[in-house]
């Protein structure tokens, strides 16, 4: 991980530590989350009586990603187990999921938005609703650290390496071939 985005995962964690305080979802975004829906205020409110203990809300933010293309707005999608989806601009997140993610996190350190590992470990249940957007231009500064370490070293690498790398790439290949494939339901949240 790059030092951006461990400090990104550790601000997510101590949203997670301090859950306990609170008695339903919690609303999580950062500062350039920008809202899409012109009454978004129903919506959440909407989406916060639906949504499971269990359960983790990505709220959009796919903006500029590949997985932007298989969403329709105003449908909310419960998402398949390890379903690649990125991004933790926007979220809405239950009780049990994020005392579960907590101690995952604590455990594991992972990027905060490595949906698609917390969903196949059983951390939280995935659902999907384009709510938010999210600027597509990066930002240069975690681009940059990111870039640096996008080099893949095949001498070092371990069989866990190798293998994870590898299913990434499936799952990406999978995902465009099937787009259809990478949720279970799918309702109108209107």
């Amino acid at each position: 991980m790059t030092p951006g985005e461990i400090g990104c995962s550790l601000s997510h964690l101590r949203i997670y530590d301090c859950f306990d305080s609170w008695a339903g979802p919690a609303l999580v975004l950062e500062g350039d989350a920008f809202p899409r829906a012109h009454c978004l205020p129903l919506h959440i409110a909407s989406l916060a009586q639906k949504i499971s203990p269990d359960c983790v809300a990505i709220l959009g933010c796919q903006d500029g990603l590949f997985t932007s293309r298989f969403f329709e707005p105003g449908y909310l999608y419960r998402l398949r187990r390890g379903w690649p989806i990125a991004r933790t601009a926007a979220y809405l997140i239950g009780k049990q999921a994020a005392k579960r993610m907590g101690k995952f996190q604590h455990k594991h350190l992972l990027r905060a938005d490595d949906w698609r590992i917390f969903s196949q470990e059983d951390v939280c249940r995935l659902l999907y609703i384009d709510l938010f957007g999210h600027p597509v231009d990066p930002n240069p500064v975690m681009e940059e650290q990111r870039s640096s370490l996008d080099c893949f070293n095949w001498r070092s690498a371990t069989l866990s390496d190798v293998s994870s790398r590898f299913f990434d790439k499936m799952i990406s290949l999978r995902s465009r071939l099937a787009p259809r494939t990478y949720y279970i339901s799918r309702e109108s949240l209107y």
